[in-house]
């Protein structure tokens, strides 16, 4: 005996070549207890599911599949399932995908500065971070100290002397914000100003005065640079005159 269960069936039942039963011989079961044969009968259902069968109750069972008795009726019935089936999977597919763009790991020692439409909204890390997937995006920073080598200059001392001096930077980013948004290339600007007060500098001495008093040179070197950088958020700690070449 074959089960109609909805509306849709009776339509396909009187579309195709399939004898339904009378109306009133019709039982609607769920999907997993209807027989998948015409000699099997049901089981007897609960209460609950008996209510479920006649729409009083929203069923709770998977609704990707289609079931045998779907596929019995028309294929344009299963068609519909089919396609209802698909649609599903890919919502679902999109919706995974947009989670895993939303999601990044800021380590402790870095932070982000987010942006949304193009305007700063603030500085978030360190962890886990949630960002709204093309409406947002992250411009990561370092916190770190990082070490800069000056490169060896051509310098004329006071008392015109020519010589070479090579030196080494540290700085570190104090305002992640301003390094990603007052400056295109935080390294590359300290590192050009740092050459350039490196010559400046140690121009105003002579030769003996720069080897007497090499410490106090690096401390005048540095200040200069913090001025210059203080604007783009960042830091020198420390500038050191490694070697001076006649």
């Amino acid at each position: 005996m074959l089960f109609c269960r909805s509306a849709v069936v009776e339509a396909s039942c009187a579309l195709s070549s399939t004898t339904c039963p009378p109306r009133e011989a019709r039982r609607v079961y769920p999907y997993h207890e209807v027989a998948l044969n015409k000699t099997r009968t049901p089981k007897k259902l609960s209460a609950v599911k008996s209510f479920q069968a006649v729409g009083i109750i929203p069923p709770v069972y998977p609704f990707l599949a289609c079931t045998p008795l779907d596929r019995g009726y028309s294929n344009l019935f299963f068609s519909e399932c089919y396609n209802r089936q698909m649609t599903t999977i890919y919502i679902i597919g999109a919706i995974i995908i947009l989670l895993i763009l939303s999601l990044r790991v800021v380590k402790e020692y870095d932070r982000g500065v987010v942006f949304f439409l193009g305007k700063v909204t603030g500085v978030r890390g360190p962890g886990l971070i949630i960002l709204i997937p093309i409406l947002e995006q992250m411009t990561r920073t370092t916190l770190r100290t990082i070490t800069m080598s000056i490169p060896s200059q051509k310098i004329i001392t006071k008392d015109n002397v020519s010589i070479d001096i090579a030196a080494v930077a540290y700085y570190h980013i104090t305002d992640p914000l301003k390094s990603v948004v007052a400056i295109e290339d935080v390294y590359s600007a300290v590192n050009q100003i740092s050459q350039t007060t490196a010559r400046n500098v140690v121009g105003q001495f002579m030769l003996d005065q720069l080897l007497s008093q090499t410490a106090n040179i690096n401390t005048q070197i540095k200040d200069v640079i913090d001025v210059h950088t203080e604007p783009w958020g960042a830091q020198v700690t420390a500038v050191e005159i490694k070697d001076i070449t006649l």
